[in-house]
């Protein structure tokens, strides 16, 4: 299984024993989205950092403006990484 077959995507969700609806996809491939969107998940377009954090929090109703840089980078102006 790979993306952007279906079966991929309905094995993730399984996996986290979640309904595919009850997912949100991320990626910067569009047929990636589209296949999961396909199959009932939400699809996200990343293209930049700053506008898929704005995206999730949307989604979600839960800021993310607290979160901690997993690349060593540093965090954006105004983010506090403590």
């Amino acid at each position: 299984m790979r993306k952007p077959e279906q079966a991929i995507f309905l094995h993730a969700a399984k996996c986290i024993g979640l309904a595919p609806e009850q997912c949100v996809f991320i990626d910067d491939m569009e047929p990636n989205i589209a296949a999961a969107t396909a199959c009932g998940m939400t699809g996200v377009h990343h293209t930049e950092a700053a506008q898929t954090v704005a995206a999730v929090q949307d989604l979600l109703g839960v800021p993310l403006n607290r979160a901690v840089p997993l690349n060593g980078a540093q965090p954006a102006p105004g983010q506090d990484s403590s």
